[in-house]
């Protein structure tokens, strides 16, 4: 296969192993396209259009060309790439020294997730390494590392590079990466524009420059669509690519191939899939689509291959092949070969307990593929036409639904490699990390959008305020365990920092099993308990969200107005409270979250609320207490825009799971005419796909207590106190 790439500025062709001059144009194209090429049209790149259009997605590494690509940004730059882990180092470098992969050493995209720890790597070899990106130089410098800021589709900057810093072995690991199937132009040619032509600059530079060596990171999706299941290195590349992505990367690996023996320099690729690790975005963007509530439903069927490789596996395969190249040139050389974790796994297997570690449920319900592949087809051509990405894709369905499994034989014997980690040993070294990964896109998330904050004429000052925690918990799902580390350890350490006036804590224990009464928000993460407290500390947020922290929790704190509607033996429903402090209260209490609707003024959305629904409901349910938490403001940072919690408590668990009991009804006619009432009341103020209800167990810990020489307690609802506050109200 040979290339040629056309410089539009001077109007001439030259092969790809000539010295190509300065681009301000770059033409790429098959120079035989009844060769298992891409069927694609001249592709017209511009380094103006290229910087205005694309920005730093250019940049080495991984730019996913996506809405949300500063979050796997910003985690790249904070927990990838970090000092490799002790236990796989001894791994990744076994029987390999500097004199095998080259003392002196190249790495492109040295700040992305792959080239960082392909640095540490070389660093603890004793290779001399420079580190080139187009990001910024990073503070601090690694003995034997040079960093260098660079631009690889430059070919003045590279060959000045390479001149100052003449090498032997070239890493080239830089790339941009996009899961669309359809993009704009301008992203398709910035995608061509550092995968294409980035690559074919330092392949010119490198073998001018004098090096030996060229290894070439590619992807397996160069051969998906190929014939067959299991694939193997023997299997020609798709003809027809779903997207710009591997279509640009088809051609960039043709390129180092062909290149292969000219002046002298020796090439390979390497084809891992999805490359995964602490701060890798394979694990980043599942994160991301788990807190954004969008993992409800698996995609595919139960017999998919998921196929992966973990980023230590895939170092160590760089390392050899850059060896294999310096004493067996003729068995590596001009080659390519698939690097995976050699493991069959399903998406549902994989993911499984990334979901469950973070206590979020699995999806119960599949979608087929093929029902989706219309869905993500028109989304893609809304992108392609200037719309916002899409949220499906056709390349991601094939990924998650195919039954495709790459061989890695051909890396075992010729490279004598092997993978570094299973599946089930790099999960379990990532969950000390999962959780911190967890809480940074959250915090990256939240910052997007603006927390619910009560107008200024809603707010007053209280000198003993109320905040209220959500809660969900860190730990694999125990709810046994969950009890006593939420009431007993997290209540008596509340008790012991802070001077606590009541205090009361809700949570999902075993006890409180039960289905939620109200529409789940599809993919949630579920809420694990409730703490409440007033406190006149000045730093009682920052405390309690600690100590939340230290036991395992992750928690959203906010300050609120508190009011007590119904308490025990205001109806015939309970009692009196009659049982001490510390021990659970009998029955159930669904705790709800729900935000305000922006289409709603506050005043009228407060009286919905105060004025309609909660009168309404105490008339139909069987209530034992009813509290309503009115949102000031939030507490802690990233707190999602809550604008109203409620504690409900029933006699039992039944009053809840029985529609009957639930809606305070005798028949079916007064079953429906109930839950149309209330149904009709609550939409009218509340969008019911967003409101989040956990029915838990409530746990009084303290109810009263004295400050400054008077007793204090919960302010008991006289049906107008809110409403005196607002403007335009009296009484």
């Amino acid at each position: 296969m040979a290339w040629r790439l056309h410089d539009g500025h001077r109007g001439r062709r030259t092969p790809l192993r000539m010295s190509v001059g300065p681009w301000d144009e770059v033409r790429a194209a098959p120079a035989h396209p009844q060769h298992h090429a891409p069927r694609h049209r001249w592709c017209v790149v511009t380094r103006r259009a290229v910087e205005r259009s694309s920005g730093s997605a250019g940049r080495a590494g991984l730019g996913m060309l996506q809405p949300d690509s500063a979050v796997g940004d910003r985690l790249h730059r904070s927990l990838g790439g970090g000092p490799m882990t002790d236990v796989l180092l001894p791994r990744v470098l076994a029987d390999l020294s500097a004199e095998h992969v080259g003392t002196r050493c190249l790495v492109t995209g040295a700040r992305g997730f792959i080239g960082r720890r392909l640095v540490d790597a070389l660093a603890v070899l004793g290779c001399s390494v420079v580190a080139a990106d187009i990001a910024r130089i990073p503070q601090g410098q690694t003995p034997g590392v040079t960093h260098k800021k660079v631009d690889v589709c430059k070919r003045r900057a590279v060959d000045e590079l390479l001149a100052f810093h003449p090498v032997d072995t070239v890493f080239h690991c830089a790339g941009s990466m996009s899961v669309q199937g359809m993009s704009p132009p301008t992203i398709e040619r910035a995608l061509m524009q550092v995968n294409v032509v980035g690559t074919a600059t330092m392949l010119a530079a490198a073998r001018r420059a004098g090096a030996k060596r060229f290894v070439f990171v590619s992807t397996h999706q160069v051969a998906l669509g190929g014939a067959g299941n299991a694939l193997d290195e023997s299997v020609p590349m798709a003809r027809a690519p779903l997207d710009a992505y591997t279509r640009s990367k088809q051609y960039a690996e043709r390129a180092v191939l062909e290149a292969d023996g000219v002046g002298g320099m020796r090439t390979l690729a390497l084809r891992p899939a999805g490359v995964w690790g602490a701060g890798g975005m394979m694990i980043t963007a599942f994160l991301a689509q788990l807190i954004a509530g969008r993992f409800a439903r698996w995609i595919g069927c139960r017999n998919d291959v998921f196929d992966t490789t973990h980023l230590d596996s895939l170092v160590r395969a760089l390392l050899l092949g850059a060896a294999r190249l310096c004493d067996a040139p003729q068995v590596a050389g001009g080659q390519t070969y698939f690097i995976t974790d050699d493991e069959r796994y399903g998406p549902m297997e994989w993911f499984a307990p990334l979901v469950t570690g973070l206590g979020y449920p699995l999806p119960r319900r599949r979608l087929r593929a093929r029902w989706l592949w219309p869905v993500a087809w028109s989304m893609e051509v809304v992108h392609r036409l200037g719309g916002a990405p899409a949220a499906l894709t056709r390349p991601v369905l094939t990924k998650l639904s195919g039954m495709i499994h790459h061989s890695v034989d051909k890396a075992r014997v010729e490279l004598g490699w092997a993978p570094v980690v299973s599946r089930d040993e790099g999960v379990q070294l990532l969950a000390s990390d999962l959780h911190r990964i967890h809480a940074e896109i959250r915090a990256v998330q939240a910052a997007k959008q603006l927390p619910f904050r009560a107008p200024d004429f809603a707010l007053f000052h209280d000198p003993v305020p109320k905040f209220v925690f959500v809660v969900w918990d860190r730990a694999a799902p125990d709810p046994a365990r969950r009890r006593s580390r939420l009431v007993d350890q997290v209540g008596t350490a509340l008790r012991t920092h802070l001077a606590v006036v009541t205090l009361s804590v809700d949570v999902d224990g075993p006890n409180s099993r039960v289905r939620s009464p109200s529409p789940f928000p599809l993919g949630a993460r579920p809420v694990a308990g409730l703490v409440n407290l007033r406190t006149p500390t000045t730093d009682a947020p920052a405390r309690v969200h600690r100590i939340l922290s230290e036991h395992g929790f992750d928690a959203a704190g906010y300050r609120v107005e508190s009011s007590i509607y119904r308490d025990y033996g205001d109806n015939a429903h309970a009692p009196p409270r009659d049982w001490a402090d510390g021990v659970a209260s009998p029955g159930v209490v669904a705790v709800t979250l729900f935000e305000k609707p922006s289409r709603m003024a506050y005043d009228d959305w407060l009286s919905a609320w105060h004025h309609g629904i909660s009168p309404l409901s105490e008339a139909i349910q069987p209530r034992t207490r009813y509290v309503r938490n009115r949102v000031l403001e939030p507490v802690t940072v990233g707190a999602p825009p809550v604008a109203g919690i409620v504690e409900e408590c029933f006699p039992s668990a039944d009053h809840v799971r029985d529609p009957r009991k639930f809606y305070g009804a005798d028949s079916i006619p007064s079953l429906v005419k109930n839950m149309a009432r209330i149904l009709w009341s609550v939409t009218r103020f509340l969008n019911i796909f967003r409101i989040q209800t956990t029915v838990m167990t409530e746990t009084i810990l303290v109810s009263t207590s004295h400050v400054d020489g008077r007793q204090t307690g919960e302010p008991r609802a006289t049906g107008r106190e809110h409403l005196a506050r607002l403007p335009g109200q009296n009484g």
